[in-house]
């Protein structure tokens, strides 16, 4: 493992991509809730909990507030310790 590990910037990219920049940065992904928004295309990341170039010592969860076309949505998927297994919530 890396001595550290950097926080990416991930706010204006599209969610899949980060999802990926956080497993290849040795991160994990957290929870993503989405919000109405129709100034981003659908699935942009709006918000991350950590701030970007942040080093961690350990690798820690990013959780994310992705953009979402649908008014009445509003939802949560948590991500457990396994990462394959989910929940998802509704408000």
């Amino acid at each position: 493992p890396p001595d550290y590990y950097t926080v990416p910037n991930l706010v204006n990219i599209n969610l899949k991509k980060g999802k990926q920049i956080i497993l290849n940065t040795g991160l994990i992904i957290g929870n993503i809730e989405y919000e109405y928004n129709t100034k981003f295309l659908n699935n942009t990341i709006l918000e991350q909990d950590l701030t970007a170039g942040m080093k961690m010592s350990f690798p820690s969860k990013i959780n994310l507030i992705v953009s979402t076309d649908r008014i009445k949505d509003k939802w949560k998927i948590e991500l457990f310790p396994h990462p394959y297994s989910q929940q998802i919530s509704l408000d």
